[in-house]
């Protein structure tokens, strides 16, 4: 229960705690939205790999605090993009954003198969042999094969 002001119904209460609600989720929306769009800007536009993994960074981060829900509040893990962008250029980071996303959604093939594409970059082909065997697992009763790379609906053209 909660206290009313005077002359405050319940409903008008309620109202107001669902606009407030409401409100925050358009701002926590915003906020990746805003951090997707810097990505874009960056990998297709400018061709900037840094600034991308930074803004998704930021994405990243502004999804992790949005509260647990089924189905998530954000339609896919944009970790897996940073991922995907960091793989060229700095696969330990790739393979721990990777990781954290197999931590969040266990066994998904999307970050099964970019965390072995990360360890065959460092050079570790057994471990990644593993990767790719659970993926297959993973993806063994999909309508269709996962494509390669993982989809970056922000970073396709």
């Amino acid at each position: 229960m909660y206290a009313l002001a005077d002359g405050q119904t319940a409903e008008r209460a309620d109202a107001e705690a669902a606009r407030a609600i409401n409100a925050s989720a358009k701002s926590e929306w915003a906020e990746v939205v805003q951090a997707e769009l810097e990505a874009a800007r960056a990998w297709r536009i400018e061709g900037d790999g840094v600034r991308a993994a930074g803004a998704l960074a930021k994405a990243v981060a502004a999804v992790d605090k949005m509260p647990y829900m089924e189905p998530p509040r954000w339609y896919y893990p944009p970790r897996q993009c940073l991922g995907y962008v960091l793989r060229a250029s700095n696969a330990t980071a790739s393979l721990a954003a990777f990781t954290r996303d197999l931590h969040d959604f266990p066994e998904n093939g999307w970050s099964l198969s970019g965390a072995a594409d990360a360890l065959d970059a460092l050079g570790r082909g057994a471990e990644a042999e593993g990767h790719r065997e659970r993926a297959a697992v993973a993806w063994q009763f999909a309508d269709v094969w996962q494509p390669r790379p993982p989809p970056c609906p922000q970073l396709s053209a």
